[in-house]
């Protein structure tokens, strides 16, 4: 049987890992948004709803905010969309 590439939670914000067992959208530790986090060893590529400055601004924490500069530095490929911060993510 092929092993399953998703292997956790992760805190986009704070990085904190959780189980898969546990459903939940939010961290504990930081209140940051909760992703699924794949083990594929493909290339990381990040493709953003805005200008990446304003992307960066928009976050809550100088801890989220080092953590976004980690991801992109490690990116191959970014690709910035033209959207507008003030119309939100929603």
């Amino acid at each position: 049987m092929a092993r399953s590439p998703v292997s956790r939670l992760r805190c986009i914000a704070c990085g904190r890992d959780y189980p898969l067992d546990q459903i939940r959208y939010e961290c504990d530790a930081c209140s940051g948004l909760v992703e699924v986090a794949l083990d594929l060893d493909w290339e990381l590529q990040a493709a953003l709803p805005f200008e990446r400055t304003a992307y960066r601004a928009s976050l809550a924490s100088q801890s989220a905010r080092e953590r976004f500069d980690e991801l992109l530095e490690r990116a191959t490929c970014v690709l910035e969309l033209p959207g507008d911060p003030k119309d939100g993510l929603d």
